[in-house]
């Protein structure tokens, strides 16, 4: 039988509509077919998580792990490091393979390591991240992405990223990142939907501020 994904879901932004949608109303459960739902992070840290559990089965989509835990209480063995990696790289290869690049040939030395260390994991920067650093590329007239064009993109995006920030939502991050989860408040449901803190799980689900809002 076909399978029918609805997308978008995780876009939404109140709580009050999030838990009509998941837990209240059974417009979503009405379907007779497979189908998945993407829903917010939000969703996840909310009381009403439980409660979707008796109704849909839930799949937590973490972040791939890039980086070592800055959260010491946070342990997670190299391996999972270099195989969540070697994952984006294979990724990276597959997008320019559809266009007669190849990796090897477009990136110079340690070029895309650093693209993968700003991602966070995150591969939806990650892309970002890339086309940033090849348009950079085409403005010096240049072959390949080079560390200044790493650069160029990293501030490009940190400067996208950083002018929506206010005093209280830094005071946010810096709760995230020492205590390696949000504080609950409505600040850190925005900063989660922005992709501004970022989620990962070795087993347990942990937290971290975006690498380019720590930088």
């Amino acid at each position: 039988p076909p399978a029918v994904l609805v997308d978008g879901l995780d876009k939404l932004l109140e709580l009050s509509v999030i838990r009509e949608l998941f837990v209240t109303n059974r417009t979503l459960r009405a379907p007779a077919c497979v189908i998945v739902y993407t829903g917010p992070i939000t969703l996840m840290l909310a009381p009403e998580w439980k409660a979707t559990g008796d109704h849909f089965r839930r799949i937590r989509l973490p972040n791939l792990v890039v980086r070592v835990p800055i959260v010491e209480e946070i342990t997670i063995a190299p391996t999972r490091v270099e195989a969540d990696r070697a994952r984006l790289h294979e990724l990276v290869r597959l997008r320019l393979s559809a266009h007669g690049h190849e990796p090897a040939t477009l990136f110079a030395a340690d070029a895309l390591e650093q693209l993968i260390d700003a991602s966070g994991g995150l591969l939806r920067d990650l892309i970002h991240l890339v086309n940033r650093s090849i348009r950079s590329v085409l403005k010096r007239g240049a072959i390949q992405i080079e560390v200044v064009d790493v650069a160029a993109a990293r501030e490009e995006l940190r400067k996208d990223m950083e002018v929506s920030l206010n005093t209280r939502l830094r005071d946010q991050l810096t709760h995230v990142d020492k205590t390696g989860e949000p504080s609950g408040e409505d600040e850190a449901h925005g900063l989660l939907l922005w992709g501004y803190v970022l989620p990962y799980t070795n087993g347990r689900v942990w937290f971290e501020s975006h690498p380019l809002l720590r930088s």
